[in-house]
């Protein structure tokens, strides 16, 4: 495939349509987001003014790999190469306009789906009267079957700012944590567990113990409990957050950071309050510690006699109560 090059059906497109065309591969969508609103008006204005499928391969961090023309019902799926891997999904998303107004996806789409591995299959269902009036639907895999084929669940139809209000990190996160429950187990009980670190810094610092020293130390807690620390992150607040710990918009990094690097859990630096944990994991995707559940999980891996085990055993029981 040509990239920057649009494919595809083009035949008696004028050169300031296809121009027009060319032009989506300078968008870029924030990666949290599956589409912008901005960008989803762009393609409803030129599939309705071409009565043609648009279809856009986005990857995970927002870039246009490729821009697709084809007749309805007849949408040209370029073959992509992405990250594909047993328990991976590729890593690119397809969106596609229905200029005929239909919001679902279609079999062909879901055939797609299944093929590739897409992140996410959109349509897009532009009102034939008025391109600014779009609604949508989209499709992902959800796991495999008895038979080793994968399953796919379809969502719609949805508002244009429901679309665009979905946390992509969070949604990928669980799909690809719900496949390698069932896909190269095996693979991934060998290695250790990939883990995030996250200190808070609040105020001005005071005292020599500064909270890169502090991160540090949590780092050499966790190589310590057998994980694999594949990041630390710091954030200066002037105070907790008292949903998340830390801001929504570092939460929002968190997330995509745990998707780059492939992350099973995040480790915080600081106790975390049960409503925190949770709100953090749902918010995630992935499993989230506090310095207290690390310190404890080492005295467990460490416990040798009968009574030690019980301490630490009744530690982690008390510790959870107030979290089940």
């Amino acid at each position: 495939m040509d990239m920057g090059a649009v494919n595809g059906n083009l035949q008696g497109l004028k050169k300031y349509v296809i121009d027009e065309l060319e032009a989506l591969y300078d968008v870029t969508v924030p990666p949290a987001q599956v589409i912008t609103p901005e960008l989803a008006t762009e393609l409803g204005r030129l599939s309705s003014s071409m009565n043609r499928e648009i279809s856009l391969y986005l990857s995970r961090g927002g870039r246009v790999l490729a821009v697709s023309v084809g007749v309805h019902d007849n949408v040209s799926l370029p073959d992509m190469e992405g990250r594909r891997s047993a328990a991976r999904l590729s890593g690119i998303r397809c969106i596609h306009t229905h200029p005929s107004g239909n919001p679902m996806v279609s079999g062909v789409d879901l055939s797609a789906l299944r093929t590739n591995k897409y992140d996410l299959m959109v349509a897009l269902g532009v009102d034939p009267q008025d391109f600014h009036h779009i609604s949508a639907s989209f499709a992902l895999i959800t796991g495999l079957n008895e038979h080793e084929q994968y399953t796919v669940e379809a969502v719609g139809p949805v508002s244009l700012p429901q679309l665009c209000d979905i946390f992509l990190p969070n949604l990928l996160g669980t799909v690809e944590k719900a496949l390698a429950q069932q896909v190269g187990v095996g693979s991934l009980e060998n290695r250790p567990e990939r883990a995030l670190l996250v200190t808070v810094e609040y105020g001005r610092q005071r005292g020599l113990w500064t909270s890169e020293d502090s991160l540090e130390e949590l780092k050499q807690l966790a190589d310590t409990a057998g994980a694999e620390v594949v990041q630390k992150v710091l954030q200066k607040r002037p105070k907790p957050d008292p949903a998340f710990l830390v801001g929504r918009g570092k939460l929002h990094e968190l997330a995509l950071a745990a998707q780059q690097q492939d992350a099973d859990l995040c480790i915080f630096d600081e106790e975390l309050s049960p409503a925190q944990q949770r709100n953090i994991e749902e918010a995630m995707g992935i499993r989230v510690l506090d310095r207290t559940a690390l310190i404890l999980d080492i005295f467990a891996q460490r416990a040798r006699t009968s009574e030690g085990k019980l301490q630490v055993e009744l530690a982690q029981l008390q510790y959870n109560l107030p979290r089940l």
